[in-house]
């Protein structure tokens, strides 16, 4: 098998005019597969566009991005150990394989680290340089004045790479150092600037974008990079806690405070202080509820049920939704004095058809992770990758996990897709409210037990398939809600 080696740039895929360095090589030498490096992800938007080129023209070429990170791409220090470990992950895969390596794309020390380790006996290649004038020409160092390089054993320099990157890391002020969110397009790079900006202050923050792109990560990095690391982040979802128990639940109780405290309980304030605590789905509070949560906010105190003694706690609020707060308070529905309680800073997240090139990153990603979690090595096949480019994502980041999910657990070295993988949910299929002609008996209905089925369906239709809004149309609970519809369908 012929296997090409090369970083990717942003000179790589094409000029104006010309081609770049990795697509003249793979059209002048037929390879069975090609590893592309890539130091920072900024970088996947031109793997994509290789994967892309390489689709079209050379079908049976499998392309692989790989990650090889490194802080500083011109520190021989941290290059060459990141380099190497790609290199050795890559060789457990193709042992057999023979291999070209690209000098041409990276930087120079990418360039000489190449050599380093091809001399060095790390791996056996052909090393290869491309240039306009003389098109591609073999690099060749058999000199008997060249030195020996000696070849390390791979836990060292494992850890070699692991302490210089830490030192770096502890020297580098403004860097995230947890950051989960994955993705190298212009919005996600302003997303992370957001929360540089927004991390080391007190402010809260309010986290806007569809179901599914990741608004509890932006939380997690926020509240890990601050200087409240050390303290709890406690995560709330307020659109899963019955009114009955919002007290209880946020603030706490004691001991005999109602039928079933059976011992005192530490509320979500409390198991957050000096820590933040993440409101998601905000938009689904009720209003009764948005009062007390206010009154907390402003002051910072609260008393738990069945107390007299009021408590004090230091919090840093961040809270998400996927509804526009602003429209919720023209209409009546979200207090205006909780809005600007809420919403000082606004992180706005793009749905993953907007940010497509980022999508196979966090494709490889998560199919890193599914292979740790099966003790697996699977692969993305070329035609997957083009079907995951082309797909416009209605369910976003979660969608995207799901899919991988189920394609990962086919037998196969590669992951392959089909458009009969992507399973758009079209909106529920009934009738309008008005044409169920439901009507009321004379001696009326109890909604909290006796609704009938066209009155779940109803309720659906009127909050496009929210299920917990339907229940509070019906004055239900929200777990009764769904189980009764589940029974009534089956």
């Amino acid at each position: 098998m012929k296997i090409f080696l090369s970083f990717i740039g942003n000179n790589d895929c094409f000029l104006p005019g010309k081609k770049g360095a990795v697509i003249s090589v793979l059209e002048q030498i037929q390879f069975d597969k090609a590893y592309l490096f890539y130091n920072h992800e900024k970088y996947l938007k031109h793997g994509a566009e290789i994967q892309r080129y390489c689709g079209k023209h050379f079908p049976k070429l499998k392309i692989i991005l790989h990650q090889a990170p490194a802080l500083n791409p011109t520190d021989y220090n941290l290059l060459y150990p990141a380099m190497y470990a790609a290199v050795k992950e890559n060789l457990k895969k193709d042992k057999n394989g023979e291999y070209t390596i690209s000098l041409s794309s990276g930087t120079p020390a990418m360039h000489s680290c190449w050599i380093f380790l091809v001399k060095g006996g790390v791996i056996n290649a052909k090393m290869i340089q491309v240039s306009i004038e003389s098109g591609i020409s073999e690099v060749n160092f058999n000199l008997d004045d060249f030195p020996e390089i000696r070849q390390v054993k791979n836990i060292k320099a494992e850890m070699t790479r692991l302490s210089r990157e830490n030192q770096i890391l502890k020297n580098e002020l403004g860097k995230l150092d947890f950051d989960p969110i994955i993705g190298g397009s212009r919005e996600i790079i302003n997303i992370k600037e957001q929360i540089k900006i927004l991390m080391n202050t007190d402010i809260p923050v309010f986290i806007y974008g569809p179901t599914g792109t990741g608004k509890e990560l932006v939380a997690e990095s926020i509240h890990y990079n601050s200087f409240k690391k050390e303290k709890p982040i406690i995560k709330v979802n307020c659109g899963a806690i019955p009114p009955e128990l919002f007290e209880s639940e946020f603030f706490g109780h004691k001991k005999g405070a109602f039928t079933g405290a059976v011992s005192d309980k530490e509320g979500k304030f409390k198991l957050s202080d000096g820590g933040t605590i993440f409101l998601d789905e905000i938009a689904d509070l009720p209003r009764v509820m948005q009062v007390k949560l206010l009154r907390v906010l402003d002051s910072g105190t609260f008393t738990p049920v069945g107390s007299t003694k009021e408590e004090r706690v230091n919090i840093r609020v961040i809270s998400a939704a996927n509804n526009d707060l602003r429209e919720l308070v023209k209409n009546g529905k979200f207090r205006q004095d909780l809005f600007y309680r809420l919403v000082n800073a606004v992180i706005t997240l793009p749905p993953l058809s907007k940010r497509q090139n980022d999508s196979i990153l966090i494709a490889q990603q998560i199919i890193s992770k599914l292979n740790q979690k099966y003790g697996k090595n699977k692969i993305l096949s070329k035609s997957a990758a083009d079907l995951i480019l082309k797909y416009h994502w209605p369910g976003n980041i979660r969608q995207l996990k799901n899919v991988l999910e189920t394609a990962h657990i086919y037998p196969g070295e590669e992951i392959i897709l089909e458009n009969k993988d992507f399973f758009d949910i079209e909106p529920f299929d009934i009738e309008p409210v008005e044409q169920f002609n439901i009507t009321i008996p004379e001696n009326g209905i109890d909604l909290n037990n006796e609704v009938l089925p066209r009155y779940y369906e109803a309720a659906l239709k009127t909050t496009g398939g929210n299920a917990a809004k339907a229940a509070k149309l019906l004055g239900m609970k929200p777990h009764a809600f769904r189980a009764r519809l589940k029974k009534n369908r089956t």
